[in-house]
């Protein structure tokens, strides 16, 4: 017959397993500290990957090991560049933000020629909660080699809220009758925007009519 495991081995146990799941605090950041640049490193750049039938995704973190950018208005900005793929279709990419602690990391998206030349890019505007995590989704062009992940340094300091509703069924008995009511609720949640926090980049097949 097996032992049952004692009290204080399972509360251990949970308490690893909660640990295990728990990112710690967010990373901080001394931009004003940080060594930067005035020009991306183009030969940094990770090779996305393309699926014509799947989506596919990559998951980062930008923080104190990242490389930093310096504007021409002295303004810098942690940066992660990607190389796209030659597909010969159009797809869809996708970045999305995810919530660290209370912080979240503000996103800019930048689509780059082969010289590194700034073709098209997002504001905070551009960017908005789709389930936890703040997105923003742009169609490629041929014209387009790179995509620059950086940090949006227009609104860092600021918040952003997130507004989750949710409605409750419950049966109400008035014999002989049964009616369904609903009730509904709806709680904020506050995200200060950082240089610094993870992120995912997707991309997707361009949906064929």
């Amino acid at each position: 017959m097996k032992k049952a495991a004692s009290p204080a081995v399972v509360l251990a146990a949970l308490l690893v397993s909660a640990c295990a799941h728990d990112p710690g605090p967010p990373p901080k950041v001394d931009l004003a500290a940080a060594t930067c640049v005035r020009s991306m490193n183009l030969a940094s750049a990770t090779p996305l990957v393309f699926d014509p039938k799947n989506e596919k995704s990559v998951s980062l973190v930008l923080d104190g090991t990242s490389q930093c950018l310096e504007g021409a208005d002295g303004a810098r900005a942690l940066y992660k560049l990607f190389a796209l793929p030659t597909t010969g279709e159009p797809f869809i990419l996708m970045v999305s933000a995810s919530p660290w602690g209370n912080t979240l990391l503000a996103p800019r998206m930048a689509l780059l020629d082969d010289k590194g030349a700034v073709k098209r890019s997002t504001t905070h505007a551009d960017f908005t909660f789709r389930s936890h995590n703040l997105t923003a989704l742009m169609r490629s062009h041929a014209d387009e080699t790179y995509l620059a992940v950086s940090s949006d340094t227009d609104v860092l300091g600021s918040s952003v809220s997130r507004i989750t509703d949710s409605v409750q069924a419950n049966t109400v008995v008035a014999y002989p009758l049964f009616f369904q009511v609903y009730t509904g609720s709806d709680s904020t949640t506050n995200y200060t925007l950082t240089p610094a926090g993870s992120f995912t980049v997707s991309l997707s097949p361009f949906p064929k009519n």
